[in-house]
């Protein structure tokens, strides 16, 4: 069992902020000291709206993957392309927003906004390596398909 030993305030400098911790330590039974950091709490009043955005990133997400995909694949009319575009911008600033009301750092919302750079040209990539591979099997059934008529008519 854990008894708290020590309870300390940590001061960490980050970026041009300050950033204050509350840290725990506890001793455990061979006078081994664990450390718990306790991050600072989201308000209750922003609970609401990063649970709302939060969701929304989702929901643009899947809606650009979906829309980019089918227009690609042709279920979608060309001209929904730029809709699909928007429902990633839309994506990256309620991510942003979100990383902002949960006060990640400025190293975490640099990481994700690469990520959504990242995920802009996903489906791209992902219609690309469908399109190579059904290409480059269907060669191969016709040489199939020649082979055998040719051994038909040969007898």
């Amino acid at each position: 069992m854990s008894i708290p030993s020590q309870i300390e305030t940590v001061i960490i400098p980050v970026c041009s902020k300050v950033l204050i911790l509350s840290v725990n330590r506890y001793t455990t039974g061979a006078n081994m000291t664990e450390t718990l950091i306790i991050r600072p709490e989201i308000a209750l009043d922003q609970f609401l709206p990063i649970f709302v955005e939060s969701t929304l990133v989702l929901v643009f997400g899947v809606g650009y993957a979906a829309i980019i995909t089918l227009s690609k694949m042709g279920y979608f009319s060309k001209k929904w392309m730029p809709v699909g575009y928007l429902f990633w911008a839309l994506q990256t600033y309620f991510l942003y927003d979100f990383a902002t009301l949960i006060q990640s750092n400025h190293f975490t919302m640099k990481v994700l906004m690469v990520t959504m750079v990242a995920y802009l040209f996903i489906p791209h990539l992902y219609f690309y390596l469908i399109s190579a591979g059904d290409a480059r099997y269907e060669d191969r059934e016709e040489i199939i398909e020649e082979t055998n008529l040719k051994e038909e008519i040969h007898g």
